[in-house]
């Protein structure tokens, strides 16, 4: 009869160990096959990057040994290292609790009993009682908990998922690093180029200033000439204070993010250099090689199988708790004789604990590791998604820059020409100063608006390449799970003269030449469905 209720109390544990498998949720991701503007990627003759070192494609020796430096040494890549190493020990911890505990014990003490207690008083009159003697004891114990309700390893599977986000933070934390150093050294530049414009500017101005004084002198000319001149000159000089501003912030900023005081590496850095021409992005597959490319969307996956871990941890509570625990060793009062056969102690014991009249707070414990786990799962939804909608956001914005620069560098040949013929009318006496001076203002706008189009080009790149998760090194080889055709050059250059044509004021519906592949905007179509499994990573 005993028999029977034993078994019967090990097959109820058993049974509880297997109710802790539950099925993973389902994130139910509908992506497209392709992105809209993809085109944005292929389009143009410049080099291609790869997405793992895409700065390089920049072909800038100063940008390439900024980068460096602050891969290697900036202060907050630094504690996201250290946050990774933390998240192991934890790891480490929780799977060492699934083996058994081993102590190993020994001690001694002299004691001297007082008489004045009263079991040393009763025993004092016994014979053979001894006030002063000494106590030895060595031993080992050892303890052991069964997990056969699978709570402890699901503590380590969370604990190991949770190790796993911090490495994937730790690759998302490089990545959004080497987005910001490009952006701020691109601006840095960028500023350089605009100051440099400013400077020639006011040697124009000058120029301009000196021949009115000239045709003044000479009672050809009004004063008021002159004070025009004068006033544009100063207008040209008010403008160069707030750009040798932004490139102090920018050259501080880089040296932050080189883990550097600001000023460390101003030296090397404000020496004038042209802005690198942006590299065209060699591989742009569908939102679908997202989900193992992107280290913020892996990171959301773990904390998600995390969650899960979680779960089963709190439903373990449901079941019994089985624990087992040995003691050997020796103890003895008498000189001499520990190690002996009447020194020998053991102990074996088994122990079940259950919270069968505690089931209420076992179901809160649940529901919260539920809304847990709904709540990653939803966290995990959105980083795809939005890490979908930075890719198409970043190619709009590459395409759109790349045809706002073209069309302001026709803007300023025109304007160009224009000036010249400007000037030597002015000289003839056929034209006024206030036409010059606004030719010379349109000038200077286009001219500074083309360096922000130049900028706002090289800034859509870096943040491509970011939304893309380039900037780190995958460790898995294998190739994505589904791929997007990319669209020929062809086909992208009649996509982009439509949209030239658009920009132009004359509405064109495109149409790819004959023999290639449409560029459409994806909807509706069939979507496919992505369920997450941080073990496969």
């Amino acid at each position: 009869m005993m028999s029977l209720r034993y078994t019967t109390l090990l097959a109820t544990i058993v049974l509880g160990a297997c109710a802790q498998t539950s099925q993973r949720p389902d994130a139910a991701l509908k992506l497209p096959p392709s992105y809209r503007e993809v085109c944005a990627v292929t389009f143009g003759t410049a080099a291609t990057a790869p997405l793992d070192t895409w700065w390089t494609g920049f072909a800038d020796a100063t940008f390439q040994r900024v980068m460096d430096h602050a891969l290697a040494d900036n202060l907050g890549l630094a504690q996201a290292r250290a946050r990774v190493s933390q998240a192991n020990a934890i790891a480490q911890a929780a799977g060492a609790r699934l083996m058994p505990q081993v102590q190993v014990r020994a001690s001694g003490a002299d004691v001297s009993q007082s008489l004045l207690d009263p079991i040393p008083r009763l025993a004092s009159g016994i014979s053979g009682f001894e006030r002063q003697f000494t106590q030895s004891q060595v031993g080992a114990g050892l303890f052991w908990d069964a997990d056969l309700s699978g709570g402890l390893a699901a503590g380590r599977d969370a604990a190991r998922d949770d190790a796993a986000a911090s490495e994937a933070a730790l690759q998302a934390a490089r990545i959004g690093l080497a987005a910001e150093t490009a952006q701020s050294y691109l601006r840095m530049r960028t500023a350089q180029g605009r100051l440099s414009v400013a400077q020639q500017q006011e040697a124009v101005q000058r120029r301009l200033q000196d021949l009115v004084t000239k045709r003044v002198e000479r009672g050809v000319a009004a004063r008021r000439e002159l004070a025009l001149a004068s006033a544009a000159l100063e207008a040209v000089l008010a403008g160069m204070p707030t750009l040798r501003a932004e490139l102090d912030a920018e050259l501080a900023r880089l040296d932050v993010l080189m883990g550097s005081a600001p000023g460390t590496y101003r030296t090397e850095l404000e020496l004038e250099a042209p802005l690198p021409e942006p590299p065209r992005i060699a591989d742009a597959q569908g939102p679908v090689a997202l989900l193992r490319r992107r280290p913020d969307i892996m990171a959301a996956e773990l904390r998600l199988a995390a969650s899960h871990s979680r779960l089963a941890m709190a439903q373990s509570e449901y079941y019994p708790k089985l624990s087992l625990s040995a003691l050997l060793g020796w103890s003895s009062s008498v000189g001499g004789r520990l190690l002996t056969g009447d020194a020998l102690m053991h102990d074996v014991s088994a122990g079940i604990r259950w919270r069968i009249f505690d089931f209420g707070r076992v179901d809160a414990e649940v529901a919260n590791a539920r809304g847990h786990e709904a709540e990653a799962l939803a966290a995990y939804r959105a980083a795809v998604y939005s890490a979908a909608a930075e890719v198409e956001t970043a190619f709009s914005a590459l395409l759109q820059e790349e045809l706002r620069q073209r069309t302001l560098e026709r803007q300023l040949a025109h304007l160009q020409s224009a000036r010249d013929s400007m000037n030597k009318a002015y000289n003839e006496g056929a034209a006024s100063l206030l036409d010059v001076l606004d030719i010379d203002r349109q000038v200077l706008a286009t001219k500074d608006q083309h360096w922000l189009a130049r900028l706002g080009k090289a800034r859509a790149t870096v943040v491509s390449f970011r939304a893309l998760g380039g900037g780190w090194q995958h460790p898995d080889p294998r190739p994505p799970a589904a791929t997007a055709a990319v669209p020929s050059n062809a086909t992208c250059a009649s996509h982009a003269q439509a949209h030239e044509e658009q920009t132009q004021g004359h509405p064109k519906l495109f149409l790819p030449p004959r023999g290639a592949e449409p560029v459409l905007p994806v909807s509706g179509g069939t979507h496919q469905k992505q369920k997450p499994d941080a073990k496969a990573l």
